[in-house]
């Protein structure tokens, strides 16, 4: 997922969960989310592989975006959740 396409799923995340819009902090967290999909490798969707290390590499690619992706989907879980904790402190006070 691009950076962009990342920072506007954050924005419609923290504005459904706080109700209120806060672009600074999901541009600011966005970035380097959206960065790690730099470190998920291309892959061939070729099923026949020649050799096993073929096999070897698509499954090591497959497994690295995946953890990429969860990392992501936790990275954006966590600053949601603080922002609205942030915002549910404020509302005690």
């Amino acid at each position: 997922m691009s950076t962009a396409a990342f920072t506007a799923k954050l924005h419609a995340d923290i504005r459904d969960s706080t109700g209120e819009s806060k672009i600074q902090q999901s541009v600011m967290y966005a970035i380097p989310l959206g960065l790690m999909s730099a470190f998920a490798l291309p892959f061939k969707l070729n099923m026949s592989f020649k050799s096993a290390k073929e096999a070897k590499d698509y499954v090591m690619t497959m497994a690295a975006t995946a953890g990429i992706r969860k990392g992501q989907n936790v990275g954006e879980r966590m600053v949601v959740n603080k922002l609205t904790n942030t915002e549910q402190e404020r509302g005690k006070e």
